[in-house]
């Protein structure tokens, strides 16, 4: 049941294509994520959605002003969109993001604590952390998640994490110790990781650069675990047994993955739990999902086309047997 908004079918508009947005009002208050300056109350006007699935009905995400989610695009967490900005495609925003007057459309991601104001976010990028865009683009296969401001700039299909010429590294988390052409991680302080406390001295998992593992927040490579290539881990993740992380992957905000393999674009934040996967392609697995496939049969999850396939819960995805293998369903 939604008691956080309804759609005014009275203040009904058609875009450009026809399709038909409905006007949001907000039936509780709403504290979105600048607290006491954003709080949204009951009765207030929101912008326009195609329907109930663009916007959150369980956390305090908002769409302000004239602001547009359509498609399949959502807007989940505390994020807010402002300034007739507009979500489409598949897009995806949430966390604390705020997005100002931009433009998110493809199969586009934006969270974490990101800041867009008059920019554009497309294609398969990824933009998360700290992130401030001003009036700049992030397209292609582009991942960004260093704390760092972009102005007036167009990112397209770069490799890795974006830094700043000459950025001094904060190195305070983690030493990388050379080890059959990778490097093994040790702590360099305690690390207070949901899945298990690390002491500082404590080994960690494989990385092959500095751009795998976030040296803030308290996430943590496990075990004999790899991450690898352009793949990042943040937030509080934590990754964990004989797992694989690779491609452009991205392990964030509060997941856990152990025994699994993880690879090309594949998301995987919220409170997600996956054992025994293998996931890739274009799959976003979000909120509080537990995948679990069997030792000796792992559960295969990818996407059959570039359109991007996102899991909030179980309930939100089909699986079809083919081959002992559970294939995904677009829906």
């Amino acid at each position: 049941m939604n008691d956080k908004y309804e759609l005014v079918k009275e203040m009904s508009i058609k875009d450009t294509d026809g399709t038909r947005l409905y006007r949001i009002r907000a039936l509780r208050d709403i504290y979105t994520n600048h607290g006491i300056g954003e709080i949204v109350h009951k009765g207030d006007l929101g912008g326009f959605v195609q329907n109930e699935n663009n916007l959150s009905i369980y956390s305090e995400a908002w769409a302000f002003d004239d602001s547009i989610i359509r498609d399949n695009a959502i807007l989940r967490g505390r994020a807010t969109i402002h300034r007739g900005s507009m979500l489409c495609g598949n897009a995806l925003v949430g966390n604390e993001a705020t997005i100002k007057g931009s433009y998110i459309c493809g199969n586009a991601t934006v969270v974490g604590h990101s800041v867009l104001i008059d920019s554009m976010v497309s294609e398969n990028a990824v933009v998360g952390g700290f992130t401030e865009l001003f009036k700049a683009k992030v397209l292609g296969n582009a991942s960004v998640f260093n704390t760092q401001q972009l102005v007036s700039v167009s990112i397209d299909d770069c490799i890795g994490r974006m830094y700043k010429v000459n950025e001094e590294r904060d190195v305070s988390k983690y030493l990388m110790i050379p080890e059959c052409n990778m490097f093994r991680i040790m702590a360099l302080r305690d690390i207070d990781n949901f899945y298990r406390p690390i002491k500082k001295g404590e080994y960690g998992g494989l990385i092959s650069s500095s751009a795998n593992l976030s040296q803030s927040g308290e996430c943590w490579i496990f075990d004999n675990s790899i991450v690898s290539q352009n793949a990042t881990v943040q937030d509080n993740a934590a990754v964990a047994g004989n797992s694989e992380v690779l491609g452009n992957s991205v392990i964030c905000e509060h997941a856990f993955v152990k025994d699994s393999i993880i690879y090309n674009r594949a998301f995987i934040g919220g409170g997600s739990k996956v054992e025994n996967c293998k996931i890739g392609r274009f799959v976003r697995i979000l909120g509080d999902t537990t995948l679990k496939g069997r030792a000796e049969n792992a559960l295969e999850i990818f996407s059959k086309t570039k359109n991007v396939l996102t899991m909030l819960n179980n309930g939100d995805i089909y699986y079809l047997k083919q081959d002992d293998r559970a294939f995904v369903k677009n829906f």
